[in-house]
C-alpha cells in the first residue's frame, strides 16, 4: 500500500471542524506528506510535512514553492501572477483550492502532483473532498 493511502486511511471520514487525527499527523510529518482540506466555509488548511493556512481571501491558486519558502512579493497589485518577481521565481506547482464548484461537496481541491483523498462529512452529507500529497512531488 502506498504512504499516501496509508495516510488517508489514518484520516478516516471526518465530521466537519473534527481535527485530524494527530496518529495521521505524526505518520504525514514522518513521511513528508501533506493534508489538504477545508477546515471551514472560510478556512483551508495544509498539514503535515509543513503547516500554512490560508483564509477565504488567499484561497484560489495555492502556490507551492521549492522548501515551502513563499518569496516575498513586493507588489500592490491583487494578482501576484502579474507580479514581476512572481514571474521570475516561479513556483513548481499549484493547488487549486474550489469553493463550491461542485454538487459533490463545498470544497474540492485539483493538484498537479499526484494525489489521494479523503473525506470530511457534515449533517449527512460530504462538505470536503480533501486531497494528501507528497512534499517531494513539489520538488522539496
Amino acid at each position: 500500500m502506498s504512504k499516501l493511502k496509508e495516510l488517508v486511511e489514518l484520516i478516516g471520514t471526518l465530521e466537519y471542524r473534527e481535527d485530524i487525527p494527530e496518529a495521521a499527523l505524526e505518520f504525514a510529518r514522518q513521511n513528508r506528506l501533506v493534508i489538504c482540506y477545508g477546515h471551514s466555509d472560510d478556512l483551508v488548511e495544509l498539514d503535515g510535512a509543513f503547516r500554512e493556512e490560508y483564509d477565504s481571501y488567499e484561497v484560489g491558486d495555492i502556490y507551492l514553492w521549492p522548501e515551502m519558502k513563499v518569496p516575498d512579493l513586493p507588489c500592490d497589485c491583487d494578482d501576484s501572477e502579474r507580479c514581476p518577481l512572481f514571474q521570475k521565481i516561479k513556483p513548481t506547482k499549484k493547488i487549486e483550492a474550489l469553493w463550491c464548484a461542485t454538487d459533490e461537496a463545498s470544497w474540492t481541491f485539483k493538484a498537479d502532483v499526484p494525489t489521494e483523498t479523503f473525506t470530511i462529512m457534515e449533517d449527512g452529507e460530504v462538505f470536503c473532498v480533501g486531497i494528501v500529497f507528497e512534499i517531494d512531488a513539489i520538488g522539496c
